[in-house]
């Protein structure tokens, strides 16, 4: 897991910390973090945001068992995001997860569905339009970081922006990180493009 990797320890609290000041001036009182994989985040939500109820959701069984630890207070779900069973969400956190999916644009639908009147989602994803990118990658997922092998798609950021508007989203806030090779975006609630 990561706790036994300082490097990928250190990346992540980086991407961590700057994901969260683009929380600032929020207060959300219901939030679903999407692949919350070994909690890490999802801890920061519940120190940032206290009495808020957390709901958090991974496809794999494994990290969700190491979250419990980080956030006992949250309530975990292992599932398919896209098909499971959530309540409306003030804010839906999607740290590094639409790159693994074979339909982004759905889960930002999906996502938006989840919203309440003036719920936000938080997304980053990483730009592998930049060649520094690819290079990082690559010596990343065939040392270190063989867990990810092979899974990510060629979701850039021109195109993480273009579906949001398609899906009804705009974004609010946004910010970037290593090198700019992790875009961050935190989405509102706009109108959906061509209606």
């Amino acid at each position: 897991m990561y706790r036994k990797n300082p490097i990928s320890m250190m990346f992540l609290k980086g991407r961590h910390d700057k994901s969260m000041g683009l929380l600032q001036g929020l207060s959300p009182k219901r939030i679903l973090d999407v692949g919350c994989d070994d909690g890490h985040f999802l801890r920061m939500l519940s120190e940032r945001f206290p009495g808020a109820r957390l709901v958090a959701c991974d496809m794999d069984p494994a990290p969700v068992a190491e979250a419990r630890k980080e956030a006992p207070g949250a309530e975990f779900v292992v599932c398919d995001f896209m098909e499971g069973k959530f309540g409306e969400a003030d804010l839906v956190v999607m740290l590094e997860v639409m790159e693994h999916s074979p339909d982004p644009k759905g889960m930002l639908m999906r996502a938006r569905s989840l919203l309440g009147r003036d719920g936000r989602i938080l997304v980053s994803i990483p730009r592998p339009e930049l060649w520094h990118w690819r290079a990082i990658w690559t010596i990343w997922s065939n040392t270190l970081g063989r867990r990810w092998q092979g899974q990510h798609s060629e979701l850039t950021e021109k195109d993480l922006i273009r579906i949001a508007g398609e899906c009804g989203l705009e974004p609010e806030r946004r910010t970037r990180y290593f090198l700019g090779s992790i875009s961050m975006m935190l989405l509102r609630k706009g109108r959906i493009s061509g209606l």
